[in-house]
């Protein structure tokens, strides 16, 4: 979940001249430094790996509390 936004510019992402990159399909094919990494990846994916945790902890049933305040 690397790139789920666009810049907000819209601007293309440089060719990365890789010669790795099998075609324009490749990933590495471009240098993505306009939509690698933002910061608003990171806050979904924060989010919804603490849902998938906090989702477990109130469904296991082996007895134990694994509760905790939001």
């Amino acid at each position: 979940m690397l790139t789920i936004f666009e810049d907000e510019e819209l601007r293309d992402e440089p060719l990365s001249n890789d010669p790795a990159a099998v075609d324009e399909y490749d990933w590495k094919y471009l240098d993505h430094i306009y939509t690698y990494d933002l910061p608003e990846t990171k806050e979904i994916a924060l989010n919804e790996f603490y849902q998938t945790i906090k989702n477990y902890a109130a469904s296991a049933s082996d007895g134990q509390d694994r509760s905790w305040g939001d």
